[in-house]
């Protein structure tokens, strides 16, 4: 009789509206208002010039033009004019426009599944001795 069907919509964070907990959320997010808590968002999420983000975002790519304080998880994140981010960020890319900020550590998302060296790591015999191979040839 009814399907169900799956749609992803548009949620909008007003500029006079302040929230205060956690948001699951589907779709793309527009927050001109201010949010303490954390944003799990299967989407994008856009922050405006008044928007302002208190907590742990994760979202698939996010635009910030507004205040990020926190940890910010995402694919991409692009920090537009006057945009500020200040905390840990951990992304796959970033770009900053001129004018905006970044305040703080930026790691690699999906580190653990990259071939990344880690220096501090002691080399096993077998490693060390490939190692030795490839320098000789």
């Amino acid at each position: 009789m009814f399907k169900k069907t799956k749609e992803e919509g548009l949620t909008y964070i007003s500029e006079n509206c302040a929230i205060t907990g956690d948001l699951n959320l589907q779709g793309e997010v527009i927050i001109n208002g201010t949010v303490e808590g954390n944003i799990n968002c299967v989407g994008n999420v856009t922050l405006g010039r008044s928007g302002i983000l208190k907590g742990v975002l994760k979202a698939n790519e996010v635009f910030v033009s507004g205040t990020i304080e926190g940890e910010t998880h995402c694919d991409i994140l692009n920090i537009e004019n006057k945009g500020i981010v200040n905390g840990e960020l951990f992304s796959s890319d970033i770009r900053i426009d001129k004018g905006g900020q970044f305040f703080g550590v930026r790691k690699q998302k999906n580190a653990e599944e990259k071939n990344i060296v880690d220096f501090d790591k002691k080399p096993t015999a077998k490693e060390d001795k490939d190692d030795k191979k490839v320098a000789k040839g």
